[in-house]
């Protein structure tokens, strides 16, 4: 799976991709499109799909989700996010920080002590077997 962290403008992800504990690769899993940073987890097809579908400009309905575990956000220039999970599409606003993937929970804690994005993708890499690779890293303009 993954690990993608947000605060402050600041997104972070690993790289790995993984099937049942096998190593089958990386990739990135964040990505800009203009002012509009953003980040996939779950099966790898989903992700460069929901990835275009932004790069795109969001034109047309997002990439149909194949299960629970896959999902992606947009953050939009007002620290906005727009998730896209199992249940559907929800805006959610004045977090102050964000985390999705296998290991969010350990990136939220890390994230909640005072951590930066970098620090708890670092730390979620720890705990979180589907969490690895390296650390990619984008900010928000302005």
């Amino acid at each position: 799976m993954t690990t993608i962290a947000y605060r402050d403008g600041v997104l972070a992800a690993d790289t790995l991709i993984n099937a049942s504990g096998e190593v089958l690769g990386y990739t990135p899993k964040i990505g800009k499109a203009g002012r509009v940073l953003y980040g996939a987890s779950g099966t790898t097809a989903w992700c460069w799909a929901f990835r275009s579908w932004v790069s795109r400009g969001c034109y047309g309905p997002p990439p149909e989700r194949c299960d629970d575990k896959t999902g992606g956000f947009i953050v939009a220039p007002n620290d906005d996010l727009i998730v896209f999970h199992c249940e559907g599409v929800e805006r959610r606003s004045g977090l102050p920080f964000y985390a999705d993937g296998s290991g969010a929970n350990y990136a939220l804690g890390a994230m909640q002590m005072g951590a930066d994005p970098v620090q708890a993708v670092k730390a979620a890499m720890v705990w979180d077997r589907k969490t690895g690779g390296e650390i990619t890293v984008l900010k928000r303009e302005g």
